[in-house]
């Protein structure tokens, strides 16, 4: 009995999210194009009453307008086929360019842990090395976060709110940082050159190194991404082709309509209508994923992530490695990724 009160309980709340989701959470999230909405609705009334006025009024005897307004279902459906082609292909590309977006932010999350690791444990020597490395790490998140913003202002990356006291950087290389033109890049520059102080320090190996390096560019390169994505705006001469399809589809529509629905049309290409431009103004907006819309990606939660995920790595002792066998364990893990495919199977051979 308990367990069919609880499984009838995670129904009811499924249903509820369902529901909020489909309704709630649909007008007051998604975005709605209002003006060409109504445009279309108005447009609509205007067809109806018309219609609607002749057929009871008779204003021209010799001329049935009532007739001559309708028009052929099929062809609508034609037109609401090839519709249907040309939108597709819109949502399907504006969603690849949100999810690759998505794609390169976890490739940051990812590196940036990875990196701060490998100072924690391989830095050891030197600790204000170790601190430099993992505060640039945290100020490449936020700068490359506001850099495809378009904001020049790190006021958050020295927020003790939203960024954690150990790996905030000191508030004159922020400035140094807001000073440059391109903002991450700047960043990238400095947190190269501390791994390569090191490795001249010979407090990292060869190999060491190269891992660390590696995650650096794998940074760079995911930098680079977002920018492609922020620099090429989706083709205007498609956009434009399919909202003009689109406004000849909703225009010719109620002629279809006039006859079997009468002063329901109304609702009905209401409905449509925010159907259809909902669909289409939606793309628009996940095509560009790195702004402050709701459905954009959560640029300030995952920087906050980070900061908070390099804040327990920063924290951690590396003392507590003890020293013996299993430490040279260590670098071969981290380094496996730097070797080629059959170095990296002999390696494990050994």
């Amino acid at each position: 009995c308990c367990c069919k009160r609880k499984k009838d309980g995670i129904h009811r709340r499924e249903c509820l999210s369902w529901l909020h989701s489909a309704v709630v959470m649909n007008f007051r999230y998604s975005p709605l194009p209002l003006i060409p909405v109504f445009t279309m609705l108005a447009w609509t009334t205007l067809i109806v009453s018309l219609y609607k006025i002749n057929l009871h009024e008779h204003w021209l005897a010799d001329v049935d307008i009532a007739e001559k307004m309708e028009l052929d279902s099929s062809t609508n459906t034609f037109l609401a086929l090839s519709l249907m082609l040309v939108l597709t292909m819109r949502v399907n590309q504006s969603y690849s360019r949100w999810w690759e977006g998505r794609t390169l932010w976890g490739a940051i999350v990812n590196r940036t842990r990875d990196l701060a690791s490998q100072s924690g444990l391989w830095l050891r020597g030197d600790e204000a090395l170790r601190e430099g490395v993992i505060s640039h790490c945290v100020s490449f998140v936020y700068t490359t976060k506001h850099h495809l913003r378009g904001e020049r202002d790190l006021g958050d990356l020295c927020d003790l709110h939203v960024v954690p006291q150990a790996v905030v950087p000191p508030s004159e290389k922020v400035a140094e940082f807001e000073a440059a033109s391109n903002m991450p890049v700047q960043v990238v520059t400095e947190l190269r050159a501390l791994v390569t102080q090191a490795f001249a320090r010979r407090l990292i190996s060869e190999m060491q190194l190269r891992c660390m390096d590696a995650n650096i560019t794998s940074l760079t390169d995911s930098l680079g991404g977002c920018e492609r994505i922020l620099r090429t705006p989706f083709p205007l001469s498609f956009v434009s082709h399919l909202r003009c399809f689109l406004l000849i589809y909703l225009i010719v529509l109620p002629f279809t309509l006039l006859n079997r629905l009468g002063w329901m049309t109304i609702p009905t290409m209401l409905l449509v209508s925010i159907a259809l431009m909902g669909v289409e103004h939606m793309s628009e907006e996940i095509s560009e994923p790195f702004g402050h819309d709701y459905n954009d990606l959560k640029l300030d939660t995952i920087c906050g992530t980070i900061a908070s995920n390099l804040a327990q790595i920063k924290g951690f002792q590396p003392d507590r490695v003890q020293e013996g066998p299993c430490v040279s364990v260590v670098p071969s893990i981290a380094t496996s990724r730097c070797l080629s495919p059959s170095s990296a199977a002999s390696a494990s051979q050994v």
